[in-house]
């Protein structure tokens, strides 16, 4: 499906989030996973996208892994509110490449 996108097509990606910290356990939306080889095939995509000249945004974790992976393309940090714990808002992160 994303061989199709073309100049000017738009994609949001909200993959699995990378953990934040060692007792994160949601990494996947399925029983393969989506560890950091995944978060890394994913960026890959991003790059191919951009050398098409396909606009792409995506949401994820504030790591250090996310920030170093996507370093070339615009972040902007966010606070989005957890629903599951006592923790209030979290650091997010929006990438972009427009």
């Amino acid at each position: 499906m994303l061989n199709n996108a073309k100049e000017a097509d738009f994609v949001y990606f909200d993959p699995p989030y990378a953990p934040v910290n060692k007792t994160s356990s949601f990494t996947s939306y399925t029983k393969e996973g989506f560890g950091t080889q995944m978060q890394i095939k994913l960026k890959e995509l991003c790059d191919e996208l951009n050398n098409r000249k396909v606009f792409f945004m995506l949401s994820n974790s504030d790591t250090k892994l996310i920030n170093d992976l996507y370093e070339k393309y615009h972040i902007a940090k966010i606070f989005a509110s957890q629903m599951v714990n006592s923790k209030g808002k979290i650091s997010e992160v929006l990438i972009k490449n427009y």
